[in-house]
């Protein structure tokens, strides 16, 4: 079972527990064997998510487009390819965790209105 994780970058050491707790609660409920875990390699709640579950479960962290090809960059920086890769995330995984601060600015929002948009269920976990 692949599942991403996405949530805001800038946290306290409160939500590190909360995080780590919530995703402990999700993936004991599913009861699978082999999970792999889909991350952006954001700093915040995806730092907390890989370094938490490292030596537990296969992690996939996938780049932004610009560090894979840099040419991507011509003139000035887009965010848009962030958004294309959360949404390559998204479209791989077999369950969405979303971590929401309530910040409609943030990657976290645009992901969440992508699953509702396009019908993919995901789980929206304590506010962080």
């Amino acid at each position: 079972m692949r599942i991403s994780v996405f949530g805001p970058r800038k946290i306290t050491k409160e939500d590190t527990l909360k995080i780590q707790e919530s995703m402990d609660k999700i993936i004991g409920e599913l009861t699978l064997e082999c999970i792999t875990l889909l991350l952006g390699g954001a700093s915040g709640t995806q730092k907390i998510v890989e370094e938490y579950f490292k030596d537990m479960y296969d992690i996939v962290v996938f780049q932004p487009w610009t560090m894979i090809k840099k040419d991507l960059i011509k003139e000035k920086y887009d965010p848009t390819y962030f958004f294309y890769r959360n949404i390559q995330i998204v479209d791989n995984s077999d369950v969405v965790c979303i971590y929401d601060n309530g910040n409609k600015d943030a990657e976290v929002y645009k992901v969440k209105n992508y699953c509702k948009n396009s019908n993919i269920q995901f789980w929206e976990l304590d506010k962080v």
